[in-house]
């Protein structure tokens, strides 16, 4: 039950635990239901393709709060809510919205929401914070699509007769992810000090590593999961680059 009334979680996506008071923050990307195949497998990278083309907004985040064992809505009306991130003070979350390509940061003070950055290479995914330095980190899994651009190039109405012929095509002619391997670093802004881009760290052509989709800081180094590679990811921001 969310906000006294029944509404299922279909596409449940990342999540941040609050260092102060326990709450579980975490997205649900879409309305739409991640298709099973067999008893192991969902198609969870083919859903959000689907997501993406027909361009509706229904992705929420939510808050748990294991005291009273109950979860309300903080935002809703996102393009696939993804990566969520948490402040050491508790006071801000960071939350990627993957397909409008941009990181906003929500005040847990006083539920207002700020765009931290519009501007990325690609589609934001997974979130973390440092709570030592302060710096967040979103890993960004693809660079923009053609597709996309070729879509957004569209005017309307015609641009949803396009979309409609995308989501009917099968599935070995969905739109395909371009090899790119990013992580994002930023400071989130506060009362001294503005919203900025630190580094951006990149495997252009996805050779060592690419499809980046999670990302925790641990002693100051990133620890990178993807839905391609069959390892984990380390990078060492300590190390000069």
């Amino acid at each position: 039950m969310i906000n006294g009334t029944w509404s299922q979680i279909l596409y449940c996506d990342d999540l941040s635990i609050g260092p102060k008071t326990g709450k579980v923050y975490f997205s649900d990307a879409t309305e739409l239901a991640p298709n099973c195949v067999g008893t192991r497998t969902w198609e969870i990278p083919y859903t959000s393709k689907m997501d993406f083309v027909r361009g509706k907004r229904t992705g929420r985040v939510l808050e748990y709060d294991p005291a009273t064992d109950k979860v309300k809505v903080l935002i809703d009306d996102l393009w696939f809510a993804n990566g969520i991130g948490v402040d050491k003070d508790e006071q801000y979350l960071i939350i990627c919205e993957s397909f409008r390509g941009r990181v906003l940061k929500y005040s847990l003070i006083d539920g207002s929401t700020s765009v931290v950055n519009d501007k990325l290479t690609g589609y934001p995914d997974g979130a973390d914070c440092n709570h030592a330095s302060g710096l967040c980190y979103a890993p960004i899994p693809s660079s923009a699509l053609p597709l996309a651009k070729a879509i957004f190039a569209v005017p309307n109405p015609w641009d949803r007769f396009f979309r409609v012929l995308i989501m009917i095509l099968p599935k070995s002619l969905s739109p395909k992810v371009v090899p790119y391997g990013g992580v994002y670093e930023f400071f989130p802004g506060d009362t001294t000090r503005p919203a900025e881009t630190t580094r951006l760290f990149q495997d252009p052509d996805g050779q060592d590593i690419s499809l980046l989709t999670g990302v925790t800081v641990h002693e100051n180094k990133l620890y990178l999961g993807s839905l391609r590679n069959k390892f984990i990811g380390v990078l060492n921001l300590n190390k000069p680059r």
